[in-house]
């Protein structure tokens, strides 16, 4: 019915329950939360209001013995699954709107092209900020997010965070959730590297977006971690695959690199991410749990590799990934990646040397990119910081 709600933190959700049948629908809420004039047009569209709190009473006044109902075991609770299959015959099934919802229409994407350049121009304006404070001595993690939801709040549309944002300094960074506290948040007050995974709720779109920061210059091990990390996520973003394909066949191309030198990463490699609604969404998955859901045209993925040095600091890098029909041949349609997100990567962590000339090739067309689409939304001084990081990198002969 495409609402959305303040109920619960970071997630433009409202609690309620829906039942929907070939020719009526109900949905069941704190009525006190719908204005009048909303109560009115969804009574209109023939969906009937009902407290929420009479959930039971409506399974039981609206269901009967020859029924089926189909429910999703996991999105229901026991005491509701045990009312239904008392009444009538239930089939459990994963719900068809985590479907629906998965893959985007085509209003959807442009809605989220717009809330990617809206993201962007946050995160320049606030890396170029962060560029030009840090070594005052006088910023800490904490105080880091609080001012990068700022730089958000002046985009339009902007309505909230998507999730508490993980500012991770040094070894901090190398903890996979961090949350930073007030008294034990660092000062960042020396050089380091910096994890900052972020992301903000817009009526255009939900965005999500990793980006690793070198303050003051990174040493020679960390440029090769990082540069190890950005092989996997030039990997899954350039990647073709034929239809059919699931995530977890598709997440060791984003980790071969790091096998490679010995090293792994535990989180997995993408979830999908919703039209301005939950950040993490499914059914789909790209990681090692054998999700048995194809990637489709359509549907909306983070690409967000990492390492980890336990005591030393962590590294990752996130970019929204739409997935996209490429071509077809006798052997099928294949699909791709089209990268939305729009950020500037570490140029001081980059070290050419380990990447081929088709991964160079990559990062400099991005970052044309990213530079088209956000410079003229700059200002001068943001705009000319932004010239200099996304320069060229020189490619192999």
């Amino acid at each position: 019915i495409n609402l959305r709600g303040s109920d619960i933190a970071f997630n433009p959700l409202f609690i309620s329950y829906a039942l929907i049948g070939a020719e009526e629908a109900y949905l069941a809420l704190q009525r006190d939360c719908l204005s009048d004039e909303l109560a009115s047009l969804l009574e209109e569209e023939g969906i009937s209001l009902v407290p929420y709190d009479k959930v039971d009473a409506l399974l039981r006044d609206v269901l009967e013995k020859d029924d089926r109902l189909v429910f999703d075991p996991d999105m229901v609770n026991s005491a509701l699954a045990e009312i239904i299959a008392g009444i009538c015959f239930p089939v459990e099934r994963r719900d068809c709107t985590s479907s629906f919802k998965a893959v985007k229409s085509g209003v959807e994407i442009r809605g989220i092209r717009n809330a990617m350049v809206k993201d962007g121009v946050a995160m320049v304006q606030f890396l170029y900020w962060l560029s030009q404070n840090w070594e005052k001595g006088t910023l800490t993690e904490v105080s880091i997010g609080d001012t990068l939801r700022q730089f958000r709040s002046r985009q339009s549309g902007f309505i909230g965070e998507s999730f508490n944002p993980i500012v991770g300094f040094r070894d901090h960074g190398a903890v996979i959730h961090y949350s930073a506290e007030a008294g034990s948040a660092y000062r960042i007050d020396q050089p380091g590297l910096m994890l900052i995974d972020s992301g903000g709720h817009y009526l255009d779109g939900t965005t999500d977006i990793t980006r690793t920061i070198a303050l003051g210059r990174p040493t020679q091990q960390q440029r090769d971690d990082y540069t190890t990390v950005l092989k996997g996520h030039i990997q899954l973003a350039a990647a073709r695959f034929p239809g059919g394909t699931r995530g977890f066949q598709l997440d060791t191309l984003a980790k071969g690199p790091c096998w490679e030198r010995g090293m792994q990463y535990s989180h997995g490699t993408g979830h999908g991410v919703g039209f301005f609604l939950n950040v993490h969404e499914g059914p789909q998955s790209i990681s090692a749990r054998l999700v048995d859901v194809p990637i489709e045209a359509g549907m909306l993925c983070s690409n967000e590799p990492g390492v980890y040095r336990e005591g030393q600091y962590g590294i990752r890098i996130e970019n929204l990934i739409l997935a996209t029909e490429q071509f077809s041949t006798p052997f099928g349609r294949f699909y791709g990646f089209e990268t939305l997100t729009l950020c500037p990567l570490e140029p001081a962590l980059i070290e050419s040397r380990l990447l081929s000339k088709e991964q160079l090739t990559w990062v400099n067309e991005y970052h044309v990119r990213v530079r088209e689409a956000l410079s003229p939304h700059l200002k001068q001084e943001e705009r000319l910081w932004l010239e200099e990081i996304t320069a060229p990198i020189q490619t192999h002969a």
